[in-house]
């Protein structure tokens, strides 16, 4: 074969980032002062299991965190669901964070509600998607991170805010 070499380069594969698996955003009730939380979890290529849980820690913290979070809930919220069956785990969903529906398994310990982070550690935080890997103390098997968010009081903007007339 004869041919020139080719100078066009040749084209690798586009490398795609890695999807978000888990995004937070706060959201305010009209006139509340403390904000809340929705997490939107999208991971069932990762094999889902009934104990993978969402935590809020703060943004200074090492990478992989070697401490417990501020705040932390099991994807199904409400209860305590790592025991269930592995077929019952879905890895996609949403939850809110909000100190008026925390489960009582995600205020025990070091925990704190939305009401203390704002009063006593406001600022920034990110969010993890991690699973429970042998005994439950940190480092968690990390699935993976999400999004940071602010979590300051404030009389933030309503949940449904009304289009402003044009």
């Amino acid at each position: 074969d004869n041919s020139p070499p080719t100078t066009s380069p040749t084209s690798a594969k586009p490398t795609v980032p890695a999807a978000v698996c888990v995004k937070a955003s706060v959201k305010f009730m009209a006139g509340s002062s403390v904000p809340m939380v929705e997490i939107d979890y999208d991971y069932p290529g990762s094999d889902p299991l009934p104990s993978d849980w969402v935590g809020l820690y703060p943004c200074d913290t090492e990478m992989p965190p070697r401490v417990e979070p501020t705040l932390w809930a099991y994807t199904c919220y409400s209860r305590v669901c790592r025991r269930d069956p592995v077929e019952n785990a879905i890895g996609n969903g949403s939850f809110i964070f909000d100190d008026a529906t925390l489960a009582s398994y995600s205020t025990t310990g070091t925990s704190l509600t939305l009401q203390e982070i704002v009063t006593t550690q406001p600022g920034c935080y990110y969010v993890l998607l991690n699973r429970i890997d042998g005994d439950s103390a940190p480092p968690y098997y990390n699935i993976c991170e999400g999004n940071e968010i602010e979590l300051l009081p404030g009389d933030g903007p309503p949940i449904n805010p009304t289009p402003a007339p044009v």
